[in-house]
């Protein structure tokens, strides 16, 4: 009797152990469930924020590629535009530069010119023209004992120095030449009767008549020579 209740109380334990096993399992599988879903949650999330990340990346290159791609644009636009106003105004100041060396040239030419004419000897007058150069002379000798011939002489030279036969040649500065010898002559010779009175107007008469025939004989052997005056209004 004792040995079947033992039997009975094995059996019990025996038969209670499946009971018991069933809901661990169950809770080993929900578990396992969870944690693969847990799993591929964490996974997905993953993906989403790396795809998310990547996104953003893409966009930040894209972004600074655009604003590095604008930002050439812009310098090669500020450079070529610099490049222009740069050629514009190199090519004005060349041009400029041109101009100025040409009115330069122009007025150095222009100078020669001038210098060459002003310098460039006369030609000979007509024979016509000469003879009556030589009268004027011999006149302007004889002025110191007839006034009307030294008045005849000047007016000779007032008349044909811009004659049209007299003007280029070399006649015209000896016209000159005998007109200032008169007015020299005339102030020297006033100023001499004016110092008369303190004993040196005797001494400028002497020096004004040498001077005076000076000037006559000068002018005329350069006149025989065909050479004109160099400076007509010149005291000597």
């Amino acid at each position: 009797m004792s040995e079947d209740k033992t039997d009975k109380t094995a059996a019990g334990a025996g038969g209670a152990k499946p009971s018991t096993d069933k809901p661990a399992a169950k809770k080993s599988t929900t578990a396992k469930a969870k944690a693969a879903t847990t799993a591929e949650t964490a996974k997905t999330r993953a993906v989403n924020t790396a795809e998310a990340a990547k996104a953003r990346a893409t966009a930040a290159a894209d972004a600074v590629s655009e604003k590095a791609s604008k930002a050439g644009e812009d310098a090669g636009n500020v450079a070529r535009d610099t490049g222009a106003a740069i050629g514009a105004g190199a090519k004005d100041a060349g041009e400029a530069i041109s101009n100025t060396a040409k009115e330069a040239a122009d007025r150095a030419r222009k100078f020669a010119q001038e210098n060459e004419s002003a310098t460039k000897p006369g030609k000979p007058g007509s024979p016509e023209q000469t003879r009556i150069a030589h009268a004027a002379y011999l006149l302007q000798l004889l002025g110191p004992l007839t006034v009307v011939s030294a008045l005849a002489a000047v007016m000779i030279g007032y008349l044909r120095k811009d004659h049209a036969q007299v003007r280029d040649t070399l006649l015209k500065s000896h016209f000159q030449w005998i007109i200032m010898s008169f007015w020299y002559g005339l102030v020297g010779l006033v100023v001499s009767f004016l110092t008369m009175f303190i004993g040196i107007g005797f001494l400028l008469l002497i020096a004004l008549s040498i001077w005076f025939v000076y000037r006559i004989v000068k002018g005329w052997l350069a006149l025989n020579d065909n050479e004109e005056i160099a400076n007509p209004n010149a005291l000597w």
